[in-house]
């Protein structure tokens, strides 16, 4: 069984890290000296980070000409301007300024966009500038990724429980930081479609563009900003979903992801060979929004298939509020060190005994967990179990309500391998009498 996890931005920002275009926008402003209309209440990460991306930058003249010359820069700082949201969206504002330009130079109808003018045409020749806007969403693409190495190695201290609960085999990342890996102690199969940052080099992987030309609207002179292109051109694959093997079952869990459009393809794969998908929501608003965009994606009469049928396997899901990982120090170290086969019997019945109780009993009814932690046990041990069968009962029972507890409160993350974890626990007691 496979249990894919993917994140999108919202996955950082859980973890209040700044890494949000209108972070992005804010501390490259206050660089240039120049005032911005943040929207929240400005953290304590995202201070840190923009003092730090400050300092390092300060002298740094060619970077200063850089982001106060960029094309994108500016126009994404004008519309987050007009636009009065509080927010912005590169991927889309960069697929309607193409859409745009395209359309106005096939000769079609088009309302003009002053906007647009003003920032893409050359005053002289009244060309487009093709070619710096290609050049400068790769300049734009290399501040990005100084920012989010800056972003990258700040302190995070919580944890989200339905990610822990779902432990993911495998993980897709849309985002170019490794915040997963970094906080949970991921030794997995993990792609990173849009590329990752690059450790403080030139970045030639990072896709940063939108998803598909539209339809009837073709030109491929701006090839450059369709998300395919690059990730061909920059050499990033997907080759978890040419892993899956034929009839294996695949559960999948979507935290932090918008569900855009400019994702189509991934999301559509993803839900087409699941036989489960659970779409993890922030809140009440957000999950209206994400339900939306689904029936977008799929139509009326898919959706109705996916969410409503008795076949329903597309699931939308509140996520239950962060936590410290200063309540279980030890808990994200021990966890890789159980799932890699590489723990102390002592920190094994630490972990059993003072951590996993702790936290949500319903995260360890996990076969891989499970099987882990029996393996582990008998390696250790190397001896008849029925010496220790009443620790056993103990974690099978807990496993059971775990389980249960999953159930009755009609969550169908814990709906897992349920039948695959009964048959496990039951080969247990038989094999050692428990």
């Amino acid at each position: 069984m496979k249990r894919i996890l993917f994140i999108g931005n919202g996955f950082d920002l859980a973890h209040k890290l700044p890494t949000s275009y209108v972070d992005f926008l804010y501390v490259v402003q206050s660089f240039l000296g120049k005032s911005f209309d943040y929207p929240n209440t400005k953290t304590e990460k995202l201070e840190k980070a923009k003092d730090e991306f400050i300092e390092k930058y300060k002298d740094d003249k060619e970077k200063k000409s850089i982001i106060e010359n960029n094309l994108w820069i500016n126009y994404f700082v004008l519309k987050y301007k007009v636009i009065g949201k509080g927010w912005i969206d590169f991927e889309n504002e960069i697929r309607n300024v193409c859409n745009y330009i395209i359309t106005l130079e096939s000769g079609k109808d088009v309302i003009i966009d002053k906007d647009i003018n003003d920032y893409f045409i050359d005053k002289t020749t009244y060309t487009f500038l093709h070619k710096q806007m290609r050049e400068d969403l790769g300049l734009l693409i290399n501040v990005l990724d100084l920012y989010l190495n800056i972003v990258n190695i700040i302190e995070v201290n919580l944890y989200s429980e339905d990610v822990i609960q779902f432990m993911p085999t495998d993980v897709i990342s849309f985002n170019y930081t490794n915040t997963y890996e970094r906080i949970y102690k991921f030794s997995g199969n993990i792609d990173y479609v849009h590329g990752r940052i690059s450790n403080g080099e030139k970045n030639e992987s990072i896709v940063l563009g939108y998803n598909s030309f539209d339809d009837n609207n073709l030109d491929y002179l701006f090839a450059d900003f369709i998300k395919y292109y690059q990730m061909v051109n920059n050499e990033v694959t997907v080759n978890i979903f040419d892993s899956i093997e034929k009839n294996e079952t695949v559960l999948s869990m979507f935290f932090g992801h918008s569900l855009d459009e400019t994702d189509a393809d991934i999301i559509k794969e993803a839900i087409e060979k699941s036989s489960r998908v659970f779409i993890m929501c922030k809140d009440a608003p957000t999950k209206s929004s994400l339900i939306k965009k689904i029936i977008k994606l799929y139509g009326e009469r898919e959706f109705r298939e996916l969410c409503l049928s008795k076949k329903k396997r597309l699931f939308f899901i509140l996520q239950k509020d962060m936590k410290e990982i200063d309540e279980y120090p030890r808990y994200f170290e021990l966890l890789s060190q159980i799932l890699d086969l590489t723990i102390s019997y002592d920190d094994l019945v630490y972990f059993v005994n003072n951590i996993q109780q702790k936290v949500d009993l319903g995260i360890i009814g996990n076969l891989q967990l499970f099987c882990a932690i029996v393996d582990l046990f008998k390696n250790h041990l190397n001896t008849d179990w029925n010496q220790y069968s009443g620790f056993y009962t103990v974690i099978i029972n807990r496993i059971i309500g775990g389980i249960n507890d999953g159930f009755s409160k009609g969550n169908p993350i814990c709906w897992n391998s349920y039948d695959e974890i009964k048959d496990v626990i039951n080969k247990v007691r038989t094999e050692n009498h428990i």
